[in-house]
């Protein structure tokens, strides 16, 4: 099994094609433009590539070295933001070397801590190659050269995470010259309280990652409640509105993950007040082994509830307002 899958991102079609790094290695490295990366989890990771440096969207599960494989891509001066501490989005952190900026919202140093457990991480793995299994769906990035499946699980290809202590701050309205392209922390907190957005000002891209994506998970403990949810993603429409024309996600297949509109923020405000008065589809569903309530009946069945986006939120009916954040809720199925 291959860890990393590569794409190239156009602009102008919104989609994205597969090319291979070992047609890159050697020559000059990557073009300038946007690149999707994605993991044996197929959660993607995004490098956008300037005339000067180079940012990393996200590190993914920590399985395999994605630092050793960007340095394959580009040798340009590399920086790495973090949407949130998410097992399947912080976990490669420690592959980078010091010289490497690894930046992170302070507010999900807790929750990165408790994610970074090796049986977590590779649960995580387990998980997600047994679901496309029982959908008939091959290994991601299967290789010819694959070893047995017991050795993906061999510490050696599991390095640890970066120490909290060694990160670098990120926060809303940080920027990033790349060189002819400017990338900018928008706000984002909901999923996690320290998720953030990450706007392309150039490509008029916005990565919204789990913060607002087709799932948006507001059922676990470290989530926000709905109402400061809707509070959150209001000011990121609000900081966003008309500066970007595609919306990019970090999961499902790679065409999953580009949306080319605009409609997925207002869509999760709109579903938010859905939530909160009642007039929601109040769906109950097991995501990840845990109870929470669907808004919507879930993707792939597209569920137009008047929000005209293919946004869902997957929420915690105790934490609807913001009183209510600390609520407790044993939501074990």
């Amino acid at each position: 099994m291959k860890f990393f899958t590569l794409y190239r991102f156009n602009s102008q079609t919104k989609t994205a094609d597969e090319i291979f790094a070992k047609d890159i290695s050697g020559n000059s490295g990557l073009e300038e433009g946007l690149y999707a990366i994605t993991d044996a989890a197929q959660t993607t990771m995004w490098l956008a590539v300037g005339s000067k440096k180079a940012l990393l969207m996200d590190t993914g599960l920590g399985f395999g070295n994605i630092y050793q494989y960007v340095r394959l891509l580009t040798d340009k001066p590399l920086t790495v933001w973090i949407t949130h501490g998410h097992v399947d989005h912080a976990m490669g952190s420690g592959t980078f070397p010091a010289d490497v900026e690894v930046r992170m919202n302070q507010l999900d140093h807790d929750i990165y801590k408790q994610h970074g457990r090796l049986d977590l991480r590779q649960g995580y793995l387990k998980s997600m190659l047994a679901a496309r299994a029982s959908a008939g769906m091959t290994s991601v990035g299967k290789d010819e050269d694959a070893g047995k499946e017991e050795d993906l699980f061999a510490k050696a290809l599991w390095p640890d995470p970066l120490p909290t202590e060694d990160m670098l701050p990120l926060q809303e309205g940080d920027t990033l010259d790349l060189g002819g392209e400017i990338a900018e922390v928008c706000p984002g907190a909901g999923h996690t309280r320290g998720c953030l957005t990450f706007l392309m000002r150039k490509g008029r891209e916005l990565l919204s990652g789990d913060a607002c994506n087709t799932n948006v998970f507001l059922w676990d403990d470290y989530s926000l409640s709905v109402e400061n949810y809707k509070a959150s993603m209001q000011r990121l429409e609000k900081a966003t509105q008309g500066r970007y024309d595609t919306t990019l996600l970090c999961h499902g297949t790679i065409n999953d993950a580009i949306i080319p509109n605009t409609a997925m923020i207002p869509g999760a405000i709109y579903l938010c007040d859905k939530i909160i008065k009642g007039q929601d589809r109040h769906l109950k569903v097991y995501p990840m082994g845990r109870t929470a309530y669907s808004a919507k009946r879930p993707i792939p069945a597209v569920d137009d509830i008047g929000d005209h986006s293919t946004c869902n939120i997957l929420y915690n009916p105790h934490r609807l307002h913001a009183a209510d954040e600390s609520a407790e809720w044993n939501n074990e199925p």
